[in-house]
C-alpha cells in the first residue's frame, strides 16, 4: 500500500483532496442552515421578550434584531457561495489541481470573446479614472475660486 501511494502521488493526492473539500463544504452548508434556524427562533424569542412579557425594553430590542438580522443576511449570502463551490469539479485554491478537469480545446470564437471582456473591462476602469480626475480638478477651481472672493471682501 505504501509503495502504491508513493508511486501514484500525484494521482491519489487530488482525489483525496477534492473528497475532503467537498465534506468540508457539505458540513459548513448545513452548519449554516441550523445557524439560520437558531437566529429565527432567536428572534421570536426576543419577540416573546419584549411584545408578550415585556422583560425587555423596545430600543434593546431593535438592536438586537439589528444584529440577528445582519447575521440572517449574512448566512443567507453566503450559502449560494458555499452551494456553487459544491457544484464545481475541482476544489483548489490556487489552481494546482484544475489541470485534470480544464477545457483542453477552446475554439478561436471564445478566445476572442474573452479578449473583448478583458478589453471591455480595462476601458470602464479608465473612463471611471477620467471621470473621478476631471471632478477633481473641478472641485479644487472652484475651492480656489471661493478663496478668491473671500480674500478680496
Amino acid at each position: 500500500m505504501a509503495s502504491f501511494l508513493e508511486n501514484n502521488c500525484s494521482g491519489v493526492l487530488p482525489i483525496i483532496f477534492s473528497w475532503s473539500r467537498k465534506i468540508y463544504l457539505k458540513k459548513k452548508l448545513e452548519g449554516l442552515k441550523l445557524d439560520l434556524k437558531k437566529t429565527l427562533e432567536l428572534i421570536k424569542s426576543l419577540q416573546k421578550e419584549c411584545f408578550v412579557q415585556h422583560k425587555i425594553n423596545t430600543d434593546t430590542y431593535h438592536d438586537r434584531v439589528v444584529k440577528y438580522e445582519e447575521r440572517i443576511a449574512e448566512i443567507k449570502h453566503s450559502q449560494p457561495i458555499i452551494k456553487a463551490r459544491l457544484e464545481r469539479k475541482s476544489f483548489s485554491y490556487l489552481g494546482l489541481i484544475t489541470k485534470p478537469f480544464k477545457k483542453k480545446n477552446t475554439t478561436p470564437n471564445e478566445k476572442k470573446i474573452l479578449s473583448k471582456k478583458r478589453d471591455n473591462k480595462s476601458k470602464i476602469k479608465t473612463e471611471s479614472k477620467i471621470k473621478n480626475n476631471t471632478k477633481r480638478s473641478k472641485n479644487k477651481k472652484n475651492k480656489a475660486r471661493k478663496k478668491q472672493k473671500k480674500s478680496k471682501k
